[in-house]
């Protein structure tokens, strides 16, 4: 209930006179929203009234503050309110509400804003009856996006991106809405009179870096998160996952209708990760993602029933796709003899996203073959599965003593080493290749040999690719692969995604120690990607991707020498 003696009273003039108050709207921790009439052109507009809740009282239509230890705390927010107004009043952008007047009286301050005709997305979802679907959000994506990457380059974060701060008229044309003083605070900004000096949020929709006032984490990536929860709850009409939830349960936390293509799916699971490295890092970044989205939208998997029905037609239509693939790799890579594809050698022959070959010919001196994507992942800009070295499938603690082929410490008199089970100096083609066993014959983890030729002769290029940061390295024939910068496990912990990464390559590493205690080497050698390209050790226990090479294609075909 609506405390009215804390409201304007309808028919309140000011400005000189100039806006009347016909209506009160809304309130929020930090001001009252009303309609207001310009008096002399009669024209409609929004005001926004600074009134910090819990600190302000009024006496007429004055604004006092309720107690004078809090005096200090009301003039400092209302001095940002009054230049945040400004700020805003510059911002031209036709999907940010414009602000059109700002002004200081009755010991507080004031800015009107053009009055939408419609609706919130929560109203329209409410009014309607029925979340919105797949077709309908990704139509409005691109508006918000705009409306983001406009104020994100003028260094205003929202930090408060949900459905009733998305406006929608009859037209469809939408507006972001609610920018006030509390999403814009510094870390001493934000200290209020009331018990927390958190950054203001809304429960749900806002991640870790906003929820602990983690001010020098807060940036574009804080409103992409708060965004992934907007499209969240509007495709199901469900309160979004808390991010200590999605920090546990990975996708698990989610419910998604059945009619929700894995896609978009992707999309929400890829705005709301925990990590704000590992979220997108500008509007760009989610343009790009969404920009084939809109015709895979709303697409439902085929049932059992149906798909045995149709058995034979996809049968055929696969054997036909499989075949095209084959011959349009065949002509890219005109040294090849033409091959017999058989159901054995489909998986390694196209990658799973079932748009390109799977491996790619760098025009390298030894004829390696790349792989376009990494063991476990279903596309060359997914990071895929993490293994220590030695190690074929993935675990959820990385350290020594889970380590398959750790066997106990040896006392030196100074202290204790890590005794390791050999298990060879090369591991390629055997039983401790993540490759091969998990991609079968003829994948292998790289040598260091094939790293370092794949360094010496390919041009390399930090970039982004979908949204995902990594190196796109280009062979002398024009072939390329992308290798994501997807970090490393160590522990529990998922360190250094988007930023820094490590692929496994198949030789064991020679630490340099004069230790007499250590059986063999405790490293293992990894191609790295840091601020440029190198090869060097890492301890073997750490989780890294494993990018596969071919190297006996020419025993089971005769294409190339290697």
């Amino acid at each position: 209930m609506i405390d009215q003696k804390l409201m304007l009273p309808i028919g309140t003039v000011l400005h000189s006179d100039m806006y009347r108050v016909v209506r009160y709207i809304a309130s929020g921790g930090f001001g009252n929203t009303y309609e207001v009439e310009h008096v002399k052109l009669g024209k409609r507009y929004c005001l926004k009234e600074f009134f910090m809740r819990g600190i302000n009282l009024r006496e007429g239509n004055t604004v006092t503050v309720s107690v004078e230890n809090n005096r200090a705390t009301f003039e400092q927010m209302r001095a940002k309110f009054f230049k945040e107004a400004k700020r805003m009043a510059r911002i031209e952008n036709s999907h940010v509400v414009e602000v059109t007047d700002f002004f200081e009286e009755n010991e507080t301050a004031y800015y009107v804003m053009k009055l939408i005709d419609g609706q919130s997305l929560a109203a329209k979802m409410a009014a309607q009856g029925r979340p919105f679907t797949e077709a309908e959000l990704l139509s409005m994506l691109p508006q918000v996006l705009s409306a983001l990457r406009y104020v994100h380059s003028k260094g205003i974060y929202h930090l408060d991106m949900k459905p009733a701060n998305i406006m929608v008229n009859a037209e469809g044309h939408l507006w972001l809405i609610d920018f006030g003083a509390s999403k814009q605070l510094t870390a001493v900004e934000s200290q209020t009179f009331s018990t927390t000096s958190d950054l203001c949020y809304t429960p749900f929709y806002a991640p870790w870096e906003q929820v602990e006032s983690a001010t020098e984490y807060i940036g574009p990536w804080t409103d992409f998160y708060s965004l992934g929860a907007t499209l969240y709850n509007l495709l199901t009409n469900r309160v979004p996952p808390k991010s200590t939830d999605i920090e546990e349960r990975g996708a698990e936390a989610f419910t998604f209708p059945d009619t929700t293509s894995d896609a978009m799916r992707r999309l929400i699971l890829w705005l709301m990760q925990p990590q704000r490295n590992d979220r997108p890092q500008t509007a760009d970044d989610i343009e790009r993602k969404i920009s084939g989205l809109a015709g895979k939208s709303g697409k439902r998997k085929t049932s059992p029933a149906a798909g045995k029905r149709n058995y034979r037609l996809w049968y055929i239509l696969a054997a036909i796709f499989t075949a095209l693939v084959v011959l349009l790799f065949l002509l890219r890579t005109c040294k090849h003899k033409p091959i017999e594809v058989d159901d054995e050698e489909e998986t390694w022959l196209v990658c799973p996203d079932n748009d390109h070959p799977h491996m790619i010919d760098m025009g390298l001196p030894s004829g390696t073959l790349w792989a376009c994507c990494n063991v476990g992942a279903s596309a060359p800009q997914e990071y895929g599965g993490y293994y220590a070295w030695g190690e074929t499938s993935e675990k959820n603690n990385y350290v020594w003593t889970t380590y398959d082929h750790f066997n106990d410490y040896n006392s030196t008199g100074v202290g204790t080493v890590e005794k390791m089970i050999d298990i060879g100096a090369d591991i390629a083609g055997t039983k401790y290749d993540a490759a091969t066993v998990n991609w079968d014959d003829p994948w292998r983890m790289p040598t260091s040999k094939q790293c370092h030729e794949l360094l010496d002769y390919g041009r390399s290029e930090w970039t982004t690719k979908d949204g995902v940061n990594g190196w796109e390295i280009t062979g002398p024939n024009g072939g390329t692969i992308f290798l994501p910068a997807a970090g490393w496990r160590y522990s529990t912990v998922l360190d250094s995604v988007g930023t820094k990464g490590g692929y496994w390559v198949s030789t064991r590493f020679d630490s340099g120690t004069n230790n007499p205690n250590h059986q063999q080497s405790l490293y293992a050698i990894r191609l790295v990607l840091r601020d440029n390209l190198t090869v060097n050790g890492l301890l073997r226990y750490f989780g890294q991707p494993v990018r596969p090479v071919c190297t006996r294609i020419e025993e089971r075909h005769g294409l190339i020498g290697f």
